[in-house]
C-alpha cells in the first residue's frame, strides 16, 4: 500500500511538473514501472521514502 501511494504522490508531482495532462492508460503503465524502480530499490537497501520525482523522470520518458 505505501509503495501504492508512493507511486500517485511522485506522478501526479510529476504531472504538475512538465504541466501535462493526465492519460489513464499512459497513467497506469508508468504506474507499473515506478512501484517496479521502488521494489528494486528496497532490495537495495533505499527506503522509498528517499526516492523523489528527480528519481524517476528518467523512468516516464
Amino acid at each position: 500500500m505505501q509503495i501504492r501511494r508512493r507511486a500517485y504522490k511522485l506522478l501526479v508531482e510529476h504531472y504538475a511538473r512538465i504541466g501535462a495532462p493526465i492519460d489513464q492508460a499512459i497513467f497506469s503503465a508508468q504506474r507499473r514501472r515506478v512501484q517496479q524502480h521502488f521494489q528494486l530499490q528496497r532490495r537495495k537497501g533505499l527506503p522509498i521514502t528517499q526516492v523523489s520525482v528527480d528519481d524517476i523522470a528518467f523512468l516516464l520518458r
